[in-house]
């Protein structure tokens, strides 16, 4: 039986623990496939942007947005990472989520999409979650 060769593992981080756990299985993925991983942040329409500090970015230009969002991803991969071997891109980019993972992960041509999941309840929205569902 052949082996699937991962080479390019897209991960959406909201920055919630769910994510994170995500965050976390994918890297597992990468050290055993020694594969990229793309840590995708989606800014929504609309989203009020708090620094990790707490304090609210007066400068909502797109640049400074995207720069901190970037510093958060790298923040979180770092405190992930292990002795194994791959590659991470941190990804932020503007708009709807779910038509802008489904985007992302053809544009890098991915082939694992690691997202996380939540709840308990019998209805698939509340299984999968409604965006890890629509994906």
């Amino acid at each position: 039986m052949e082996r699937m060769r991962i080479e390019k593992i897209l991960v959406p981080i909201d920055f919630s623990l769910t994510s994170e756990n995500a965050l976390k299985a994918a890297i597992q993925v990468a050290e055993k496939h020694q594969a990229k991983l793309y840590l995708l942040h989606i800014i929504e329409p609309g989203i009020m942007m708090f620094a990790q500090d707490g304090s609210l970015i007066v400068d909502f230009t797109s640049e400074s947005i995207d720069k901190e969002h970037e510093k958060r991803l790298e923040k979180l991969y770092d405190r992930f990472k292990g002795k194994g071997y791959w590659e991470v891109e941190s990804i932020v980019k503007h708009g709807e989520v779910t038509p802008m993972i489904v985007k992302t992960a053809e544009e890098i041509e991915a082939d694992l999409l690691v997202m996380g999941s939540h709840g308990t309840e019998t209805s698939l929205d509340d299984l999968l979650g409604t965006n890890a569902y629509s994906v």
